[in-house]
């Protein structure tokens, strides 16, 4: 009977593709399944709208307000490399929910939220008709609910977020492809490169996964290029919707210099794939550490399974999805060696959706199923330590101390500066926000660019307050402060941020 069931959903050489990576058919209790992945989207959901207000705005989301509060969007996009459309919202949700840390994260998080819905409700279309197995289902959602990596983004004041829920719509414009609507394929397509591109430019990383996606489907399908091919015409669309921003805008941000920011070698390379869910190694404790070697080991496990399976021909959907990542991160690296070195895993949480769909279906594949079931729990423990890690200790610039620091040492007559790299403007950008609440100290803002200049025309006894995130790019700029100084004091604080209190003679 459950053969018979199948036969029903799956055009005639695809019967094995209607198995999951392990060519079993796996029998599906449709409420148990929704109340499955209801619980996973209930808890991911609860990790990434929990706490986001613990840690302090980095220099990157600080800059992200610089620009979401500039006079004019473009002027400053002009430097700043990115599109406009996550500062635009940005910008409208500040006005309706505040300014706090919390309340500004709280965009990202549900933007994420909103990935991770459209995911399960994808992945759940596909074990209903039978496409992947309810385990497979089940594992790659859990897994994406607590993905170190996808809650950590999420609660960042950045576009990564955007970039992940364009990743999960063009996921589910391949599976509405597969079902025959064609008009909802090419709609979820255009929607994924609208919003992706608009937020950030690799975005259009989407229209190769999808291109390699309709040509494994047509080489099984043969005759029905349009349907195949309707997500990524839709996704040509949405790019083109951008296209009279890309043609007045890429000149002048590409004449801009920025240091490039990721390596690209062969061990970048062989971490992709587990730095697509984990993140912010550096600062574990033995024990977390131990359990992301463990997650990282259960992810390649799953992706040599599902890997081996496509090679015997006895895939099924999972295999577009991991041709699809392929697509995605071989095009990113193709740009990478041809323009710049920015290799970096975040800026490649695009292809994050269809990879954890190989993952799972690679972990559901083990035999026993009693082995297949441990796999996925310790992989999902070892997530759970390390977000709380996470949560434990702080692992972003702590410029709130810092500033919180230059309040309470504060006098009158003192002077602030910040050291922290970037343009006039960007760099800056720390104090106008922490300091936001005391004008006075506003008032007493030295530009970046004037700092080095402050010690040769000052009055005798200048305070200066400097806060520091060191790194090469600002050495040489503490340096010289210091040598000019008669006396200083400094306090650190998490992720080589420093308050430092100098005086002149």
């Amino acid at each position: 009977m459950a053969a018979a069931t199948s036969t029903g959903s799956c055009p005639g050489d695809e019967r094995s593709a209607c198995s999951g990576a392990d060519g079993r058919t796996a029998p599906v209790k449709p409420r148990l399944a929704v109340a499955a992945l209801s619980a996973c989207v209930f808890v991911g959901a609860l990790l990434r709208l929990s706490a986001l207000g613990l840690h302090s705005l980095w220099f990157d989301e600080l800059a992200t307000l610089h620009v979401t509060h500039a006079p004019d969007l473009t002027e400053v996009l002009a430097r700043d490399r990115h599109p406009p459309l996550f500062y635009w919202l940005l910008a409208r949700w500040e006005r309706l929910f505040g300014d706090g840390e919390g309340a500004l994260r709280a965009l990202p998080a549900l933007i994420s939220c909103g990935g991770l819905l459209v995911f399960a409700c994808t992945l759940h279309q596909l074990a209903r008709r039978e496409r992947i197995t309810s385990a497979t289902a089940f594992a790659s959602v859990a897994v994406y609910a607590l993905s170190p990596f996808s809650i950590w983004y999420a609660q960042e004041l950045r576009a990564h977020s955007m970039l992940e829920f364009s990743g999960a719509l063009a996921l589910a414009s391949l599976v509405a492809a597969q079902a025959g609507r064609v008009k909802s394929a090419a709609a979820c397509g255009a929607l994924a490169t609208a919003l992706g591109v608009g937020s950030h430019y690799l975005g259009g990383l989407l229209i190769p996964a999808l291109v390699a996606a309709g040509a494994l489907l047509w080489s099984r399908e043969r005759g029905d290029r349009v349907r195949v091919f309707a997500p990524a015409l839709g996704a040509l669309l949405g790019f083109a919707v951008w296209l009279p921003w890309l043609i007045e805008m890429l000149p002048k941000q590409n004449a801009t210099y920025w240091q490039p920011l990721g390596r690209l070698g062969a061990r970048d390379l062989l971490e992709l794939p587990a730095r697509l869910v984990l993140v912010e190694l550096a600062d574990l404790d033995a024990f977390t550490t131990g359990c992301a070697l463990g997650v990282a080991a259960l992810i390649y496990l799953g992706l040599v399974l599902s890997m081996a399976a496509a090679v015997r021909r006895r895939f099924g959907f999972e295999a577009v999805a991991l041709v699809a990542a392929i697509a995605y991160l071989g095009t990113a690296l193709a740009l990478a060696l041809l323009v710049s070195p920015n290799f970096l895993p975040r800026y490649l949480i695009g292809a994050a959706p269809f990879l954890l769909v190989a993952i799972g279906a690679g972990l559901a594949a083990l035999q026993p199923r009693a082995l297949s079931s441990a796999a996925v729990v310790l992989l999902l423990a070892g997530c759970a330590a390390i977000v709380g890690a996470h949560r434990m200790h702080g692992a972003k610039q702590d410029f709130r101390a810092a500033f919180s620091a230059v309040e309470s040492s504060w006098l009158p007559g003192d002077r602030v500066a910040v050291l922290a790299g970037g343009f006039d403007g960007f760099a800056e950008s720390p104090a106008r926000y922490y300091l936001r609440g005391r004008p006075e100290l506003l008032a007493a803002l030295v530009p970046t660019a004037e700092l080095l200049a402050l010690p040769a025309r000052t009055d005798r006894g200048l305070r200066l307050h400097v806060v520091v995130y060191d790194a090469p790019f600002t050495g040489a700029e503490v340096a010289a402060l210091l040598a000019a100084a008669a006396e200083f004091s400094e306090q650190r604080f998490a992720k080589d941020v420093r308050h430092l209190l100098i005086r002149w003679p």
